[in-house]
């Protein structure tokens, strides 16, 4: 290995899972620096293979998955239809679907039904759940649209 990387809550707070992580692996030329991993310092090694801690930065990865997402929601080259379609839902537009995004991202184990009601409360207005997860379908984000595990079932 060429590096260990510790980052997210844990690995950027916890000294204790850092060390017992790196427990017993000197053969492998991974040495923890206890000092400097009671220090919290970014490179908590000294042997041949660096051992670092990364902070995270969810926001900035949030923002950039919304910027990539509503950069594929530009305009397209309409396709005539072969023939009569029944009537489509209106795409929401780029900022509400932004909106949705940014809720999916802050817990994505959230049931459809839950994110229409938060979602619909942010625009002002009614969502349907089948209206979430036809737009998370759209967007490639469809798991985020099935039932959480621990969600009672309706029937």
């Amino acid at each position: 290995a060429d590096a260990i990387v510790f980052t997210g809550g844990i690995g950027e707070n916890s000294r204790l899972v850092r060390r017992l992580v790196s427990s017993g692996l000197e053969e492998f030329g991974i040495v923890l620096d206890s000092a400097k991993n009671e220090a919290n310092e970014c490179v908590i090694s000294s042997g041949r293979v660096k051992v670092m801690v990364v902070p995270t930065n969810e926001e900035l990865a949030i923002a950039r998955d919304t910027r990539r997402i509503l950069s594929s929601l530009e305009s397209r080259p309409a396709v005539v239809p072969v023939g009569p379609e029944p009537p489509r839902p209106a795409t929401p537009a780029p900022d509400d679907v932004a909106k949705l995004v940014l809720l999916w991202a802050k817990n994505r184990k959230a049931d459809a039904a839950s994110l229409a009601r938060k979602w619909g409360q942010g625009l002002g207005r009614s969502v349907s759940p089948a209206e979430v997860t036809r737009e998370l379908e759209r967007l490639g984000l469809a798991a985020a649209a099935r039932p959480a595990k621990n969600a009672p079932k309706t029937h």
